[in-house]
């Protein structure tokens, strides 16, 4: 069976960064995310903060397009 060559593509994602001190976001995170166990002692503490992002632009170009085309957001 021949292997379909994959064409180089390229996308950029514009997000808009937040920090949050809110307990409900570091526990939520924490307990979804179960490597954090090893790193983080306690999700409360001060010194974790979660790094929230809102995507406000996607864009793409494929292998044989010269310019980026916008993707719509959900």
């Amino acid at each position: 069976m021949r292997q379909r060559r994959r064409e180089p593509r390229q996308v950029r994602v514009t997000p808009r960064l937040f920090l949050s001190y809110e307990d409900a976001d570091k526990k939520k995170l924490y307990d979804l995310v179960p490597m954090l166990k090893q790193y983080i002692d306690d999700p409360e503490s001060p010194e974790y903060v979660v790094l929230r992002t809102l995507v406000e632009r996607i864009r793409y170009v494929g292998a044989t397009e010269m310019e980026y085309a916008d993707v719509a957001l959900p």
